[in-house]
């Protein structure tokens, strides 16, 4: 059995412990509107399938030098893709 005092007491922190998730869920609540917010979508696609078709072709015709040109332009634009994705991730400038 609890007394008056313990009672209220329990009372107090159910009732405090209330606000902080009602704090707590409508701060996570403005952070997703922020996040659905921030513009995202694949920056480098087009331009790593247009190198891969373009090195492939390349190719197909026997110009190996130019393809091999375009082939390293490729590999820059997936490390491109890949840093802005890590930046996007972490939300800072680099």
């Amino acid at each position: 059995m609890l007394s008056d005092r313990d009672r209220r007491t329990l009372r107090e922190m159910e009732e405090a412990l209330e606000r902080s998730d009602e704090r707590y869920a409508s701060t996570f609540a403005l952070r997703a509107d922020r996040l659905r917010d921030v513009p995202r979508g694949p920056r480098f696609v087009r331009v790593v399938v247009v190198l891969v078709v373009l090195t492939v072709l390349l190719l197909v015709l026997g110009l190996a030098s130019i393809a091999l040109v375009t082939a390293s332009l490729l590999g820059l634009a997936v490390l491109l893709s890949a840093v802005a994705g890590q930046r996007d991730r972490r939300g800072g400038p680099w």
